[in-house]
């Protein structure tokens, strides 16, 4: 699947969308913002963070142990020294390791810039707890997601919205019931977390879900919610 570059299939990628728990290693020198994390990963369905470091200074042999499937790096706690220390985003190396989500600012300075060479997908500070929560389930799920560089300071540069899908038409296809789901699906919400909130069966949810990725022609629910992404129903544009 190509996003005019912002989200997209990685090709090499070799796993597939996860089946139950995405597991994470968090690398946060911030209390504050790790506090927060930890607080947004503990009310989403489907997500654990498995370990924490403070900075670039952890082996790959150790975060392998905890096998973890994405590890969240907030770019804007940690030193230009510690995120050159950061294992993966410049291991190149044939070791698996975890796929990498870099929290990114407003301002990036070159090693900021450096990482998001090594990163597979990028998420802003300021981003909603359901847009995090998004990015984290679509790197996972082997997506790429990308927020555009910002560009020189006060240069005015605005950047550009994602263009609309080649679904935007057959989307309106989509019951307003279909619909709901679909952004439940985008928010990282089980069959059963939709059923309690729809108050449905869940027999009802999985029908609305097959109904709705038969209509955009999707091959399963990580497409659903790359496209609920691209659509802009996660950051009401």
């Amino acid at each position: 699947m190509d996003v005019s570059g912002s989200l997209r299939f990685d090709d090499g990628f070799s796993g597939s969308a996860p089946s139950s728990t995405v597991r994470i290693f968090l690398v946060d020198d911030s209390p504050i913002t790790r506090m927060g994390i930890h607080a947004i990963v503990r009310s989403a369905q489907g997500l654990e963070i498995v370990g924490t470091a403070h900075d670039g200074t952890v082996s790959p042999d150790d975060i392998q142990k905890l096998t973890p499937d994405v590890m969240v790096v907030n770019s804007l706690s940690l030193s230009k020294e510690q995120l050159d220390r950061v294992p993966h985003l410049s291991d190149h190396s044939s070791r698996v390791l975890p796929r990498i989500l870099l929290i990114v600012g407003e301002r990036e300075n070159p090693a900021v810039r450096r990482a998001r060479a090594g990163a597979h997908g990028t998420v802003q500070i300021r981003a909603r707890p359901d847009e995090f929560v998004a990015a984290i389930n679509l790197v996972a799920a082997g997506y790429s997601i990308a927020v555009p560089e910002p560009g020189p300071p006060d240069s005015g540069e605005v950047a550009a919205p994602l263009a609309r899908s080649s679904h935007w038409n057959t989307i309106k296809l989509l019951t307003q019931r279909e619909l709901d789901v679909l952004r439940a699906v985008a928010q990282g919400c089980t069959n059963a977390e939709i059923a309690r909130r729809m108050t449905v069966s869940e027999s009802t949810v999985k029908s609305h879900v097959q109904n709705l990725l038969a209509k955009l022609g999707l091959p399963n629910r990580a497409s659903a919610v790359a496209l609920a992404y691209e659509m802009g129903m996660l950051t009401g544009r």
